[in-house]
């Protein structure tokens, strides 16, 4: 690990912060993959059909999420709301659901400690059934969080000595989780479908 990642933080700090990037790079890139599959598989075939209707906004569709898998980071809302508009353009079928944008999520909003708190009740269980929006049970990234979880959970216990319980350790997880998360930018998760 280069010496100048994290300099605020301890060595304790910084290893679980390498292990929380590793999971989040992870999320995002599977969040980016479920939205570009889901909107490839609506947009190709009119594509396809270069003097139908719906062509213009299909073409429309396929460059804004050319244009927000681009982005830096795809899942913060961007600079003056750029990363969101092109995000919202891709996923709506129509420019009527354009203009209404994304879902609005089934949990209101989440904050950082409680998107955290979400994937570490997913990474500590065993349960498949624990496995819920907006952690896929396809891609890579609940796989890659629980080994993080496990991992992280144990060296911060060898690290906080015999007498840390482990209740300490996790909270220890879950700073370098919520550190990175912003760090990364992730601002935006998916957890709802569009109704109506």
């Amino acid at each position: 690990m280069p010496a100048h990642l994290w300099q605020d933080a301890s060595l304790l700090g910084r290893q679980l912060r390498l292990l929380a990037r590793i999971a989040m790079r992870c999320f995002v890139d599977d969040t980016v993959d479920l939205v570009h599959n889901q909107v490839m598989a609506e947009v190709k075939p009119l594509l396809a059909e270069r003097g139908s209707d719906e062509y213009p906004h299909a073409r429309a569709r396929h460059e804004a999420l050319r244009s927000w898998e681009a982005t830096e980071s795809p899942l913060d809302i961007g600079e003056h709301g750029s990363t969101l508009r092109l995000l919202t353009m891709a996923v709506c079928a129509t420019s009527t659901e354009a203009q209404l944008g994304l879902p609005k999520s089934t949990r209101g909003q989440w904050s950082v400690k409680d998107f955290v708190a979400h994937l570490v009740s997913v990474a500590s269980s065993s349960s498949m059934a624990s496995v819920r929006p907006p952690v896929s049970r396809k891609g890579r990234f609940w796989p890659v969080l629980r080994v993080a979880y496990a991992e992280g959970v144990a060296v911060a216990q060898r690290s906080l000595g015999p007498r840390a319980s482990e209740p300490s350790a996790v909270a220890e997880v879950k700073a370098a989780f919520e550190h990175v998360v912003q760090e990364e930018r992730v601002r935006m998760v998916p957890d709802a479908a569009r109704t109506g």
